[in-house]
This record gives C-alpha cells, structure tokens and sequence, in this order.
C-alpha cells in the first residue's frame, strides 16, 4: 500500500470514528441533580447559601454556582466553581440590605445542560435582636405503608444568628432528627382506612427563643378494589425540570372473567385533580407509568392511579403528592410490590467513567497527536511542499559521497 493510499485510508478512519466517538460521549452524559438547602449564618447584611450536588449525570464533574436576589428573577450569581464530586457546597454573600427578603436557587452544570434547584429564601436580620426564629415544617405529605418521603423543613432567626433544627412525629421514622429536611419513612398501616401522624419542626437559635410548625403525614392503606381488581399509587419521581413521573402497580386483576384493564392517573394542584393522563391497556399484573410535563415549579401536585375493567368496574388508588422543584434529585426509592407477586425489579443505570478518548479539555485527548502524525506523514509525501524530493537528493548525495570514498 503506498502512502497516499495510507493518509487515505486514516482519514477515512478518523472520520468515521470522531462522531460515534462523540455520539458515545454525548449517550453517557445526563442531567447534573443539584438541591437548594436552607440559608445559615443569616446576619443583618450577609449570610451563607446552601446546596448539595446530588448526582454528576455521568459527566466527570459539574460547575455550581447560585443564583440570588430580591424576587425569583435573581439577577446576581456567586462565583463558579467546578467541582468533581458530590456533595454539599456553600457560598456567603454580603451587602445585603437589612430586613429584607432574599430568594436563591442553587445551579449546576455539565458538559450536556444545566439545572436549577428550587427557589428557597431568607431574611436578613432586623435591629431587634430578641426575636423567636421562623419554623416551617413544610407542606403535607401523602405516602404509602413503608414508603419514604422528604420533608420540606426550613427555619432561620430573623435576628442573623444561628439556629438549630429538632424534629419530634407521633409515628414513623426520620434519617436524622436534627435537620431541616430529613427523610421520613412511613410504618406498615394495617388498618383499612387512611391513618395520619404528625411531625414537628423545633427550631432554636442561639439566644434559646424557639418556635415550631407542624406537618400531617397521611398513611395510606391497601384498597382492595372492586371485582377483584386494584390498583396502588406508588411514589412519583423524576420530579425535576418542569415534569414528572407518575408510578402505579396492577394487581388482583382476573383477565379470564373482566378482559383487558384500562390504567391511567388523575392530577392536579388539589385532592380534586382536574387532568387525567392517557387511559393505556395493561394485560398483566405490574408497575405502569406514565410521564407528565408542563408543570408549574415549586408546586404541590396531587395524583392517584386508577384503573378500569371491561365491566366497567372503576378502582382508585390512594392520594399521593409530589413537589415540582426545579432540581430535585430523584430518591433512590423502591415501589411498594404485594407480597404475593413473583415481580424481580430491575434496575437500570446509566453508564459512566467510559473511556472515549474525549475528555473535558480537548488537548486532553488522543485526537491531537494522531492529527500530528498524519499531517507529519501528508508533509513528507506531498508534492507542494517538497520534502520528499529533497529527502531523495540528500540521499544520493550521500550514497555518492561514499561511492567517491
């Protein structure tokens, strides 16, 4: 093969392997998951913004920075700043005016897009520096028997100093109890009715005043259907950027005697719904699914599955509610499954740390010093540049230098 035939045959080559190169890349990089926290250290003209990179979306790392001012249109930023791993990070502000509400979100992204945490906010502090500080313990919260949820906690003292969170419920568990927004997990309710419980959010500053607010916890029960047929609403998720996933599970169902079962979900800002997603057959007993889009951010939304026989026969699963933040991360949170079902869940991950020759700097990669060689190969054997006929004169100079010899 001679060498103009080889330059070829490498470019070709390269570009042929430079999209999907860049296609692989592209597959392996999600949505970075980043939450805005609880401001601290609140003083009269300052104080710290709060928030946690939950998830790198398979990228190598993640740029955050936050977003703040006077009303949810912001208009500052704090300093960028990468960082290659998850976790919390903080930023403090100053100047701030005195007395004053502030809103913040916390921001993080990739090389493939970038989110937004939801909109949280603070007040700086005011002249009078005996004040009890503000709890919120957060909206109400619908679960199933063994599920979890987040609360949605929040406090700070209105006087810039700091405050400490405590949290007591009348039943239930909580991952920690000193925390503004600590994972709740609901007891197995045997009972056939709804039960409720409530949590309460103690916060204390450093002057010893105090205040709290409470949250209702409703644990719903298993609905036993009609004509054998029910239907359970499970956990949304992927509740992030304006959307959401709605969760459901079939069971119970006698497909002999009632045929096809038609499954869907009602939703909508209150207990009355309003929206009702698309009605799709499902021939087995399982999880269904379906997504939502269009939402509107930091809003409480309510949803049940529902499912429909041939007879006619309408069954109802439980309320459950959903926050559409701008950045949730999604909870890492297995669907409740009757005991009596053979189902295997299957778990889906998306790849990271795949070696594609690509990384975040160009120059990094192995691109560059191939580029160099087959442009180094193209410079010898090219007629417009000479080289290779010089070459040859040197050499029969040589060869006749020694032949003189």
């Amino acid at each position: 093969m001679t060498a103009n035939k080889l330059i070829k045959l490498l470019i070709v080559v390269l570009l042929l392997v430079i999209p999907m190169v860049v296609a692989l890349t592209v597959l392996a990089v999600t949505n970075p998951q980043v939450q805005t926290n609880s401001a601290s250290s609140i003083q009269n003209t300052s104080a710290t913004l709060n928030g946690n990179l939950y998830g790198l979306g398979g990228d190598y790392s993640a740029t955050v920075w936050f977003q703040w001012g006077i009303s949810s249109s912001y208009g500052y930023e704090t300093n960028h700043t990468n960082q290659i791993y998850t976790g919390t990070f903080s930023r403090y502000i100053s100047n701030l005016a005195p007395n004053t509400t502030f809103h913040f979100r916390a921001v993080a992204q990739n090389n493939y897009t970038t989110t937004y945490g939801q909109d949280m906010t603070f007040t700086t502090g005011q002249s009078n520096n005996n004040q009890s500080p503000v709890a919120n313990a957060g909206p109400n919260q619908y679960v199933n028997s063994g599920q979890s949820v987040t609360l949605q906690g929040s406090g700070y003292d209105p006087s810039g100093g700091y405050v400490n969170f405590y949290w007591t419920c009348t039943g239930g568990t909580l991952s920690n109890y000193n925390i503004a927004q600590p994972v709740y997990t609901a007891p197995y309710n045997n009972y056939n009715n709804q039960i409720t419980y409530t949590c309460t959010l103690t916060v204390t500053n450093n002057q010893n005043y105090s205040n709290s607010s409470s949250t209702t916890i409703y644990v719903n029960y298993n609905n036993n259907g009609n004509n054998n047929l029910s239907v359970q609403t499970n956990q949304a998720t992927n509740t992030f950027n304006n959307q959401a996933t709605l969760n459901g599970y079939l069971s119970n169902a006698n497909y002999s005697n009632y045929g096809t079962t038609y499954v869907w979900f009602e939703w909508g800002t209150s207990a009355s719904y309003g929206y009702s997603s698309n009605h799709l057959p499902q021939q087995y007993a399982g999880l269904f699914s379906q997504n939502i889009a269009g939402l509107t951010l930091n809003t409480i939304y309510h949803f049940r599955a529902v499912a429909q026989n041939n007879n006619g026969g309408l069954v109802y699963g439980q309320d459950m509610t959903f926050n559409s933040d701008g950045g949730q991360y999604n909870y890492n949170y297995v669907n409740y499954v009757p005991q009596q079902s053979n189902y295997v869940p299957v778990i889906l991950t998306t790849a990271t740390g795949v070696s594609t020759g690509i990384g975040s700097d160009f120059t990094d990669s192995f691109f560059p010093p191939l580029l160099v060689l087959i442009v180094g190969i193209w410079a010898i054997n090219s007629r417009i540049l000479g080289l290779r006929q010089k070459l040859a004169k040197v050499m029969a100079k040589r060869r006749a230098r020694r032949s003189e010899a």
